[in-house]
């Protein structure tokens, strides 16, 4: 049986075909502007995302679950797919240098060390935003979270995010975001590279320099 997301006169919805037989049946209604989704990996759940929910649908028996998530996750899948297929992808195959502020590390980080959400599902949504796409290195600025939340709040008060709200994220989870990137850096020290931002400007600079140089000079190259 083949299971796909189609659309028909309104928004997309899960469907089933039967191979075999070529029966055909609309297996989950969603009626989605944008939709994608995914098996896990004992291949007997489907986990969709849409219209801003996650749900887990088990196609043998027919149930449809909600899930719950513990922390937050503001994430328009469709737009950020978008970004990587409209702007990063044709950028790199112009032989162009793309560096982004944050990636999808972002999110395991925040919402999946600091907030608790399932790791797994969070890796798996990762996949169909940016289709597999990863970075060539990836540089962590490393600093307390006592002394990178003293440095926010001594900052420009119009571009804090709701992640220095000390009245919904406190220290213990910041220290869970830190905990997450440092684990995250250890498990793959061939693309990661751990700078110290506690240091100068000029000295953090110069760290970011050396971290990218390899790769920078090779494609001026």
């Amino acid at each position: 049986t083949l299971y796909y997301l189609a659309r028909f006169e309104q928004g997309y919805n899960l469907w089933s075909t039967v191979l075999r037989t070529r029966e055909t049946k609309m297996v989950a209604t969603l009626n989605a502007g944008g939709a994608q989704m995914v098996w896990d990996k004992d291949q007997e759940n489907i986990f969709l995302v849409a219209s801003g929910r996650i749900s887990k649908i088990n196609p043998s028996s027919g149930s449809r679950d909600n899930i719950t998530i513990s922390g937050e996750m503001v994430t328009d899948v469709a737009a950020e797919r978008g970004f990587v297929d409209e702007v990063i992808e044709p950028a790199l195959r112009r032989g162009e240098v793309v560096i982004c502020d944050r990636y999808y590390t972002s999110t395991m980080a925040y919402q999946g060390y600091g907030s608790g959400m399932d790791l797994d599902l969070l890796r798996r949504i990762g996949d169909w935003v940016t289709g597999g796409l990863q970075p060539e290195r990836v540089v962590l600025l490393d600093i307390s979270p006592q002394a990178g939340l003293e440095r926010r709040a001594a900052g420009d008060a119009d571009q804090l995010t709701r992640w220095e709200d000390e009245t919904r994220f406190d220290l213990a989870f910041h220290a869970r975001v830190r905990d997450g990137y440092l684990r995250m850096a250890a498990a793959d020290p061939e693309r990661w590279v751990v700078v110290d931002g506690g240091g100068s400007i000029e000295a953090v600079a110069a760290a970011i320099d050396r971290a990218l140089e390899p790769l920078v000079g090779a494609n001026a190259d």
